[in-house]
């Protein structure tokens, strides 16, 4: 398994002016899976969380929170044999806020990917359970959270 983290500036929902600009990111992973024996593997549970923050304006002009979020997924796949296969994961879309030219400035925004956390699991013929847990990056401190909670700015 090889985690890439993608992230990119959304043209469409950024802005700019004299007085604000703001510039959404869409940040994912891409999960590569290579299966490299002779058996292909069906039936594979692929399970993952994204972490990240993303900060609000909680009072006009002087103060702001930082909300941390998640985003879960599970789905069912397959894996060929000799085979390399690449999926993306849902996109965040994470904002930054800074505001200028007026005398009431409101606190600059950030919003932030933290990292992955991604589960496979395979169910032997025996009934045995086997799954292999990775994060990205290695030194991520959270723990493993199936459940999402949305903190994303509209």
């Amino acid at each position: 398994m090889t985690l890439k983290r993608i992230k990119k500036k959304n043209t469409e929902d950024s802005a700019e002016s004299y007085a604000q600009a703001w510039k959404v990111y869409d940040n994912s992973f891409k999960i590569i899976l290579k299966n490299g024996s002779q058996v292909s593997f069906n039936d594979v549970t692929l399970e993952y969380v994204l972490y990240y923050s993303q900060e609000k304006h909680i009072k006009r002009n002087t103060a702001k929170e930082e909300n941390h979020g998640t985003l879960y997924e599970k789905e069912t796949i397959s894996l060929p044999k000799k085979t390399t296969r690449e999926i993306d994961t849902k996109v965040l879309h994470l904002k930054s806020y800074r505001e200028s030219g007026y005398d009431d400035v409101w606190p600059d925004l950030d919003g932030e990917m933290h990292g992955i956390m991604l589960t496979l699991s395979i169910q032997t013929e025996s009934g045995e359970t086997i799954s292999r847990t990775v994060k990205y990056p290695e030194d991520l401190k959270h723990v493993w959270a199936p459940k999402t909670k949305d903190v994303q700015i509209d």
